[in-house]
Protein backbone atom coordinates (compact mmCIF):
# COMPACT_ATOMS: atom_id res chain seq x y z
CA UNK A 1 0.00 0.00 0.00
CA UNK A 2 1.58 3.76 -0.99
CA UNK A 3 2.53 6.11 2.24
CA UNK A 4 -0.44 8.71 2.83
CA UNK A 5 -0.50 11.28 0.33
CA UNK A 6 1.46 14.05 1.97
CA UNK A 7 -1.05 17.55 2.41
CA UNK A 8 -0.09 21.10 3.12
CA UNK A 9 -0.23 21.86 6.57
CA UNK A 10 -2.19 24.33 8.05
CA UNK A 11 -0.77 28.11 8.22
CA UNK A 12 2.20 28.11 10.91
CA UNK A 13 1.93 24.25 11.67
CA UNK A 14 5.48 22.21 12.08
CA UNK A 15 6.39 18.78 12.33
CA UNK A 16 9.60 17.88 13.74
CA UNK A 17 10.84 15.55 15.93
CA UNK A 18 10.16 15.72 20.34
CA UNK A 19 12.94 17.91 21.85
CA UNK A 20 14.00 15.21 24.30
CA UNK A 21 13.43 15.61 27.96
CA UNK A 22 13.19 19.30 27.47
CA UNK A 23 9.63 18.52 26.07
CA UNK A 24 8.74 15.59 27.75
CA UNK A 25 5.91 17.47 30.38
CA UNK A 26 4.85 19.87 27.81
CA UNK A 27 3.84 16.31 25.44
CA UNK A 28 2.72 14.74 28.92
CA UNK A 29 0.41 17.75 29.12
CA UNK A 30 -1.03 17.22 25.57
CA UNK A 31 -1.41 13.53 25.94
CA UNK A 32 -3.38 13.64 28.77
CA UNK A 33 -5.73 16.02 27.22
CA UNK A 34 -5.72 14.69 23.99
CA UNK A 35 -6.99 10.97 25.35
CA UNK A 36 -8.94 12.74 28.55
CA UNK A 37 -7.04 10.47 30.74
CA UNK A 38 -4.13 10.72 33.55
CA UNK A 39 -2.59 7.57 32.67
CA UNK A 40 0.40 9.00 31.29
CA UNK A 41 3.03 10.27 33.57
CA UNK A 42 6.49 12.41 32.98
CA UNK A 43 7.78 9.44 34.79
CA UNK A 44 6.95 7.24 32.12
CA UNK A 45 7.36 9.38 28.99
CA UNK A 46 10.98 10.35 30.35
CA UNK A 47 11.51 6.53 30.48
CA UNK A 48 10.74 5.99 27.04
CA UNK A 49 13.44 8.28 26.39
CA UNK A 50 15.84 6.37 27.31
CA UNK A 51 14.20 2.64 25.99
CA UNK A 52 16.84 0.86 23.98
CA UNK A 53 14.45 0.97 20.56
CA UNK A 54 13.63 4.16 20.85
CA UNK A 55 14.46 6.43 17.82
CA UNK A 56 14.31 10.16 18.37
CA UNK A 57 13.36 11.11 14.65
CA UNK A 58 10.42 8.67 14.85
CA UNK A 59 9.33 10.77 17.88
CA UNK A 60 7.00 13.37 16.12
CA UNK A 61 5.25 16.36 17.42
CA UNK A 62 3.40 19.34 15.18
CA UNK A 63 3.79 23.01 16.72
CA UNK A 64 1.05 25.48 16.42
CA UNK A 65 2.07 29.24 15.15
CA UNK A 66 3.03 29.85 18.85
CA UNK A 67 5.22 26.77 18.90
CA UNK A 68 3.26 25.63 21.36
CA UNK A 69 2.87 21.60 21.12
CA UNK A 70 -0.36 20.94 18.92
CA UNK A 71 -0.19 16.92 18.08
CA UNK A 72 2.09 13.69 18.18
CA UNK A 73 2.95 10.47 16.59
CA UNK A 74 5.49 8.50 17.88
CA UNK A 75 6.90 5.59 15.79
CA UNK A 76 8.34 2.76 16.91
CA UNK A 77 10.73 0.53 14.08
CA UNK A 78 12.26 -3.45 14.66
CA UNK A 79 14.53 -4.86 12.17
CA UNK A 80 13.45 -7.87 13.27
CA UNK A 81 9.64 -7.18 13.46
CA UNK A 82 6.27 -8.88 11.98
CA UNK A 83 7.73 -12.31 9.89
CA UNK A 84 11.06 -11.53 10.97
CA UNK A 85 11.00 -8.61 8.74
CA UNK A 86 11.63 -4.67 9.71
CA UNK A 87 8.40 -3.60 10.86
CA UNK A 88 7.25 -0.38 12.61
CA UNK A 89 4.22 0.33 15.04
CA UNK A 90 2.37 3.71 15.32
CA UNK A 91 1.68 4.28 19.17
CA UNK A 92 0.56 6.70 19.90
CA UNK A 93 -1.17 9.64 17.51
CA UNK A 94 -2.93 12.63 18.65
CA UNK A 95 -3.95 16.49 18.20
CA UNK A 96 -5.12 18.65 20.63
CA UNK A 97 -9.05 19.06 19.96
CA UNK A 98 -8.75 22.88 18.46
CA UNK A 99 -7.11 21.62 15.41
CA UNK A 100 -8.53 18.16 14.58
CA UNK A 101 -10.29 18.10 11.39
CA UNK A 102 -7.48 20.02 9.57
CA UNK A 103 -5.00 17.70 8.40
CA UNK A 104 -2.44 17.62 11.41
CA UNK A 105 -3.26 14.00 12.26
CA UNK A 106 -2.77 12.47 8.58
CA UNK A 107 0.30 14.76 8.08
CA UNK A 108 2.03 13.71 11.28
CA UNK A 109 1.42 9.80 10.27
CA UNK A 110 2.56 10.47 6.81
CA UNK A 111 5.70 12.01 7.53
CA UNK A 112 6.34 8.99 10.61
CA UNK A 113 5.70 6.18 8.03
CA UNK A 114 7.87 7.88 5.42
CA UNK A 115 10.46 7.75 8.09
CA UNK A 116 9.89 4.47 9.20
CA UNK A 117 9.82 3.19 4.98
CA UNK A 118 13.61 4.85 4.81
CA UNK A 119 14.71 2.84 8.02
CA UNK A 120 13.81 -0.31 5.68
CA UNK A 121 10.09 -1.13 7.24
CA UNK A 122 7.81 -3.23 5.18
CA UNK A 123 5.10 -3.15 7.54
CA UNK A 124 3.43 -0.71 10.02
CA UNK A 125 1.14 -1.66 12.96
CA UNK A 126 -1.54 0.36 15.01
CA UNK A 127 -3.60 -0.74 17.56
CA UNK A 128 -7.02 1.07 18.39
CA UNK A 129 -10.70 -0.26 19.05
CA UNK A 130 -13.32 -0.61 17.02
CA UNK A 131 -15.44 1.80 19.17
CA UNK A 132 -13.42 4.54 18.57
CA UNK A 133 -14.81 5.43 15.35
CA UNK A 134 -12.89 8.55 14.61
CA UNK A 135 -9.30 6.65 14.92
CA UNK A 136 -11.32 3.48 13.69
CA UNK A 137 -12.19 5.04 10.64
CA UNK A 138 -9.15 7.59 10.32
CA UNK A 139 -6.91 4.10 9.85
CA UNK A 140 -9.02 2.82 7.65
CA UNK A 141 -8.77 5.74 5.17
CA UNK A 142 -4.75 6.01 5.25
CA UNK A 143 -5.02 2.40 3.89
CA UNK A 144 -4.29 0.34 7.14
CA UNK A 145 -6.24 -2.85 6.66
CA UNK A 146 -7.48 -4.93 10.10
CA UNK A 147 -5.03 -7.72 10.40
CA UNK A 148 -6.83 -9.11 13.88
CA UNK A 149 -9.71 -8.21 15.82
CA UNK A 150 -8.78 -8.55 20.33
CA UNK A 151 -10.94 -9.38 22.31
CA UNK A 152 -10.80 -7.03 26.14
CA UNK A 153 -12.64 -7.91 28.90
CA UNK A 154 -13.47 -5.23 31.64
CA UNK A 155 -14.65 -4.79 35.06
CA UNK A 156 -15.27 -2.11 37.01
CA UNK A 157 -15.39 -1.87 40.64
CA UNK A 158 -18.04 0.83 42.41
Amino acid sequence: TPLPEQRQLPAGIRIRPLNGRAEADAYVALHRAVFQSESMTSAWRQRTLSHPSYIPQLDLVATDADGQLAGFCIGWFATQGARGQPAGQIEPLGVREDLRGAGLARALLAECLARMAALGAVSVFVETDNYRDAAYNFYLAVGFQVAQHVTVYRKDYA
